[in-house]
């Protein structure tokens, strides 16, 4: 005779199978993080282990012959709703065809998306699928372009070859835009130009920053901007003459500004230059920097303004005869007023401001040069050789021979 069900022994029964499935969702999803982890694992490395292969050979239950194709997105600024959706929508598209497998894996440090499909046969045009049922349809929703390239592989020995090259291929979007799948078929057939570094625009850049004129220093960036848009060039061409102007733009704001510099070190541009890759991306780079400057000579107070340009004007003509009446009659101020200021902000009076940076300089003479004492004394100003080697001893304690001699020892 069967027991009546009471409503303790319905609760006890309900409560035993909802910690059945839980252990099997919590098993179901540690499965997952283990997967994600290999897979990570697999798509960071130069080379994969046969222990990883297999794995991943049983995960997509492929063989030495399996074709696979690889699609990678660069994430870099896009919303995480971006991503959740990628994953919706594949799972969408995919759970249509029985025989497809398929993985997303995020590399975080490198701002990337992998996308990694067996192919199970050739007849499944998988590029075209995923390009109309995923790619374009989010593209619609948020209204952003993303980068995407695709690559296609025999066996999964071959991941980190294929890998290498789609984040070459992601590359080429700062040259052909955002609104393309990226393939080698389509990189190959250009005919880029070879790009040579803008020297002349650097040191208009340069003389502006010194000079502190906010609308030069525009004018050079749209300058530097359009001589990038004249032809077609490599993509890492570009990078590399980016890296090589911001370079020399941030040596000079240390040089005249160190509390400025702190604060655009902290941003870290020259890290966040490595992972971008699109040409508005490396523009809005180079003009967030130059406005940062722009505003801090707005706030700056007028006496740091004139003894900066005080100080900008000793650095590039420290080798003629400069005296404090040259220079303050050039700003348009008091001899008398530039040199409390000057000894007030740059904590050294004017005179000893000017030796010290001298001496600087010819220490360097002296350390990589042969040029005679009398030489490095005309070049860092100073047309007396005894009163060149007087005033090297009351700043360095030593004179110019000994200097040299000792460091010629190292």
């Amino acid at each position: 005779m069967l027991k009546p069900i009471t409503a303790d022994s319905l609760i006890n029964t309900l409560q035993q199978i909802d910690e059945k499935l839980g252990k099997r969702s919590y098993l179901k999803s540690q499965e997952i993080m283990i997967q994600q982890d290999i897979l990570q694992r697999a798509t960071s490395s130069s080379q994969i282990d046969k222990t990883l292969i297999q794995y991943m050979d049983h995960l997509f239950q492929s063989e030495s012959s399996t074709k696979f194709i690889i699609f990678m997105a660069d994430i870099n600024n896009t919303l995480e709703a971006y991503i959740t959706d990628i994953k919706k929508y594949a799972e969408d598209t995919f759970n249509m065809y029985e025989k497809v497998k398929y993985h997303i894996i995020i590399v975080e440090e490198k701002k990337e998306l992998l996308m990694i499909i067996k192919q199970p046969d050739e007849e499944l045009r998988l590029e075209g699928i995923v390009e109309k049922q995923i790619i374009q349809p989010l593209k619609i929703v948020y209204e952003k372009e993303i980068t995407w390239a695709v690559e296609r592989i025999v066996n999964l020995e071959n991941l980190p070859y294929a890998i290498k090259n789609l984040r070459e291929l992601l590359m080429w979007s700062i040259v052909l835009g955002q609104d393309k799948i990226i393939t080698s078929t389509h990189t190959s057939r250009l005919l880029v130009k070879t790009l040579q570094y803008p020297l002349k625009l650097e040191n208009k850049m340069k003389k502006a920053l010194c000079g502190q004129e906010a609308s030069e220093m525009e004018k050079c960036v749209q300058a530097f901007i359009l001589y990038l848009q004249n032809d077609l060039y490599h993509p890492q061409q570009i990078i590399n003459v980016y890296e090589r102007y911001l370079i020399s733009i941030l040596n000079m704001i240390k040089e005249i500004n160190s509390k400025l510099d702190k604060e655009i070190e902290m941003k870290q541009p020259l890290q966040k230059l490595k992972t971008i890759k699109s040409m508005s991306g490396l523009n809005k780079l180079l003009e967030g920097i130059m406005q940062s400057v722009i505003d801090d000579y707005k706030k700056s107070d007028i006496t740091d303004y004139i003894v900066m340009k005080a100080t900008n004007y000793i650095k590039e003509h420290y080798k003629e005869s400069i005296g404090l009446e040259e220079i303050s009659q050039m700003l348009g101020i008091t001899p008398v007023y530039l040199s409390s200021q000057f000894n007030k902000i740059v904590g050294i009076n004017f005179t000893q401001f000017v030796k010290e940076l001298r001496m600087n300089e010819a220490k360097k003479l002296l350390m990589t040069t042969d040029m005679k004492l009398y030489v490095i004394g005309e070049k860092v100003g100073y047309q007396d050789p005894k009163y060149f080697c007087r005033v090297f001893k009351e700043i360095c304690g030593i004179s110019p021979k000994i200097y040299k001699e000792m460091n010629a020892k190292r």
